[in-house]
């Protein structure tokens, strides 16, 4: 009886945590661009902070529909422009302490939006620089 019991609730407690993870929706990638946008451009030297802490919620957003025109529309130009096999990849600094007053550099972390040779983003990545 005991055995079929905690089976039951092992049960019960799965299926209501599956439910839980069902109804939370990440936030899109484009909607989330487009609500940072003018704090992002205003930290274009990546030193106030403002990337660095909003740099994780896009990383962990759902990629949607965008483009390169799109991301350089509300993110302003990006610190670098990559060649990869894949595509091109969009480089924005998010933390540079070369950038910061009284600060030794010594590493820069990099978003990297991927996009695929038909221009659309398929991939985000972060990169470290050191110095």
């Amino acid at each position: 009886m005991k055995p079929s019991f905690f089976i039951l609730v092992a049960l019960i407690l799965t299926s209501l945590e599956s439910v839980g993870q069902l109804s939370k929706s990440k936030e899109k990638t484009s909607n989330l661009i487009i609500s940072l946008s003018d704090n992002w451009k205003a930290d274009s030297l990546a030193n106030n902070k403002f990337r660095l802490g909003n740099y994780d919620r896009i990383m962990k957003s759902e990629i949607d529909n965008i483009d390169t025109s799109f991301l350089v529309q509300y993110f302003g130009k990006p610190n670098s422009i990559r060649k990869t096999n894949h595509g091109l990849s969009y480089w924005y600094y998010v933390y540079d302490t070369k950038a910061i007053k009284n600060e030794i550099p010594f590493e820069c972390i990099v978003l990297s939006f991927n996009f695929n040779h038909s221009n659309k983003l398929y991939f985000l990545s972060e990169v470290t620089l050191d110095y």
